[in-house]
């Protein structure tokens, strides 16, 4: 018989990064929430209601980190979209990452507008203010 494991049964165990963020050390990616992925994956993408869900039932649960990406194509809009309303925005540390680069930069100024621009899209469609980790997926593409 399944049981559903909340946050009473269970507490979600926090670890403190960069001496201001509490991330839960269980962390939802979301790749799938924006295109149908994984080699083990046969229903695809989830649906936005099952998204909601799930995010739903995850912060429930304890969750407070999800883990997304610029090249997760809707992924980002999807989180956006269902985390504002749930009302769930403050509830959670949105980890993405810049969007992938197959351009050469002729210096330095190009590749910080780069990925400035791609910051600022990230926020827009994740409608945040801020975002208060952004990884690279290569860093080498940045050099």
């Amino acid at each position: 018989m399944a049981r559903t494991i909340t946050q009473k049964d269970e507490p979600m165990i926090y670890t403190r990064v960069f001496d201001s963020l509490s991330l839960s050390r269980l962390v939802l990616g979301t790749v799938q929430f924006g295109m149908p992925y994984g080699i083990a994956n046969t229903l695809g993408q989830p649906s936005y209601e099952s998204v909601r869900e799930i995010l739903a039932c995850a912060i429930d649960g304890g969750v407070n980190c999800l883990d997304t990406a610029a090249g997760y194509a809707e992924s980002e809009a999807v989180l956006g979209r269902a985390l504002a309303e749930l009302g769930a925005t403050d509830k959670v540390v949105l980890v993405s990452k810049f969007r992938y680069c197959d351009q050469t930069f002729a210096d330095q100024r190009e590749v910080e507008a780069f990925l400035e621009a791609s910051v600022v899209n990230s926020l827009r469609v994740l409608r945040l203010d801020s975002l208060p980790v952004c990884l690279f997926h290569r860093e080498e593409d940045y050099q």
